[in-house]
Order: structure tokens, then C-alpha cells, then sequence
């Protein structure tokens, strides 16, 4: 599994204008060093070109020359990482592709789509927590970038925000469902996987058309914000109920009324006690939020406000 590219919703969107054609010399070479530099770390922690296990002439080398799309050039990216472990084929996980469908459809029309659901009150939770997380305990990772990474993560965080983007995704799940058939599209609960993992595994594996026995004990923790990386931790059940001793009732509530019927419809329950007062003021602060959120975030969306809009308007639709 790929680390996070986020091609289609920066890279993709910043070279628009050379896409279904070759791309020229400065174009391939662009896309080449950004490609090198996720081999080394992850996205936006700074890697660096020819650091990593990617480099110079290797996306040649899988394309048979420097006549490719930029499409091409991902295709031959991830087909690169998959072989490099040993797979025949591999997956991307970057989560705000959620809301880049068509354009993954686009270039790979036979995908399917694998949606992790997890109860927004953990997700608020584990977002909250997420500037103070382990990601700079590797040796490895530029610390000015993990540093400015942290100041902005905690410089977009608000309960609100984070709460309506989860129900934005929610929206775009059920509308991919419901256009490609659950065949195409599979709506994962991330509690389930935790708590019924072995069958929760196989049923996975039975719908990508897997044979064999998933091993659970391959399921890495990497860049919690509680927990220490570890490639063979497997499913950690402290991760299910955990909000419910970090979020403040105010929290809790603010949460659930972002989350609307959605939170329901995805399996959730209710759980506010009292909060109300708490909660109408950090709906007070909900738009000012989103404006600074949205200034430390310009950088990484390709089309602010292309970004901003397409999430707003799932988060405002109706399941």
C-alpha cells in the first residue's frame, strides 16, 4: 500500500493543463523529483530527490522512455512500489482522494474503492492529538518540516471543521456506492476491523479477490497520535472508545450536531450529556476557523477554492 501521493488533489490539479498529453522535458522532471522525494518521506514532511528508495531513470525504466503522461508517470510509480514488496498489484491510501473519484476513474476505470469509516468523535479526537504524535520520533524525517507540519495541523484543527469533513466524506462514500454497486465500492467500518479482525480481514479479502489467509499481525501502527510506530502492533482496541475520555462534553455535542443523521446512518450513536453552552461557542468560532484554516492549507490543495467548495457541498448534502 502506497503511502499518501495526494496526486489527484495537488500535483494532478497544479499540472492540469499537460494532462492527455506527453509531458515536456521540465514537466516529466518536475513530476520525477516530487515522486523521488515521497519515496523518502511522506508527503509535506520534506523529503528529499535521490534520498529515497525512487531514483533518476527508474520511472524511465518502467515506462520504456520519457514520451508519458503524467498519469503514466503515477501508474509506473505505484506499479514500481507494489513490485519493490514483493505484490503483483498495490493500493493508495491518501484519504482526501475520497473527493477525487471521477478523476481516479479516470485513470484507472477497473479501481475499487476501499471507504475507512470511523466514528467522528474518535476521528475529532485523534486529530486534536495529532500535532502532539510520534511522526517526528523518525530519525530520518526532516524536523523543519515535521515542525511546521504539527503548526499546521494545529492551526486547522477545530471540532466543527473536522466533524463536517467527516461528514462530507460520509456523502461521498454513499454517492460512490450507490453509482458503481457495492462491487466497486466497499464501505469498511473501522471498529469492526478492530474489534472482528479476522473475519472482518477475510471478508476484505474475499472482495478484493484474494485467496489465502490475511495475517492480521501485518497491520502497522504508523503516525498515530497516541501510539509509537510499530510495523507489527496489529489492531489496537484502545483505539475504538478512547474520545470518549478526551473529549469534552462540549466537544462531544458540537461533534454530533455537525455529524447530523450521518452519524446514525453510519452506525454511531449519540452519546452527548450536557456541553450545550460549550458547544454553541465553538460553533461561535466555526467560521473564523475555517478562514484560517483555509490560508495554512492553500498550499497543499492544487485549487483552493475548488478544494474548500467540493467538500462544502457534500457536507451540506443529504445522504
Amino acid at each position: 500500500m502506497t503511502p499518501e501521493t495526494h496526486y489527484f488533489d495537488d500535483l494532478r490539479v497544479r499540472l492540469r493543463p499537460t494532462l492527455g498529453r506527453a509531458l515536456g522535458a521540465a514537466d516529466f522532471e518536475h513530476a520525477e523529483a516530487e515522486f523521488m522525494a515521497l519515496s523518502h518521506l511522506p508527503y509535506g514532511h520534506g523529503g528529499q530527490a535521490g534520498a529515497g528508495w525512487l531514483q533518476a531513470g527508474d520511472l524511465d525504466g518502467e515506462l520504456g522512455g520519457r514520451q508519458a503522461s503524467l498519469d503514466q508517470v503515477f501508474q509506473a510509480y505505484l506499479a514500481l512500489d507494489a513490485r519493490r514488496s514483493g505484490q503483483p498489484w498495490g493500493g493508495e491510501k491518501t484519504p482526501r482522494h475520497l473527493f477525487r473519484i471521477g478523476d481516479i476513474l479516470e485513470v484507472f476505470p477497473g479501481a475499487r474503492l476501499l471507504v475507512m469509516v470511523r466514528d467522528p468523535r474518535a476521528v475529532v479526537a485523534s486529530y486534536s492529538a495529532w500535532s502532539r504524535s510520534t511522526m517526528g520520533d523518525d530519525p530520518h524525517a526532516a524536523q523543519a518540516s515535521v515542525e511546521a507540519e504539527r503548526r499546521r495541523v494545529a492551526h486547522s484543527f477545530h471540532p466543527v471543521t473536522a466533524a463536517l469533513l467527516w461528514r462530507a466524506a460520509w456523502n461521498a462514500a454513499l454517492r460512490a456506492r450507490r453509482a458503481l454497486g457495492p462491487t466497486r465500492v466497499r464501505i469498511q467500518s473501522f471498529e469492526r476491523l478492530v474489534a472482528e479482525h479476522e473475519y472482518e480481514l477475510q471478508s476484505l479479502a474475499r472482495w478484493l479477490g484474494i485467496e489465502g489467509r490475511p495475517d492480521d499481525a501485518r497491520i502497522p501502527v504508523t503516525n498515530s497520535s497516541f501510539e509509537p510506530n510499530d510495523p507489527l502492533a496489529g489492531p489496537q482496541n484502545a483505539a475504538i472508545d478512547r474520545w470518549r475520555s478526551l473529549l469534552t462534553p462540549a466537544e462531544v455535542r458540537a461533534v454530533e450536531q455537525a455529524a447530523g443523521g450521518a452519524l446514525r446512518a453510519a452506525g454511531y450513536e449519540p452519546a452527548a450529556r450536557g456541553g450545550h453552552l460549550g458547544a454553541a461557542r465553538l460553533w461561535a468560532t466555526f467560521a473564523p476557523a475555517v478562514v484560517r484554516a483555509a490560508r495554512r492549507n492553500a498550499g497543499r490543495s492544487g485549487s483552493l477554492p475548488g478544494y474548500v467548495l467540493r467538500r462544502a457541498r457534500l457536507a451540506l448534502a443529504r445522504g
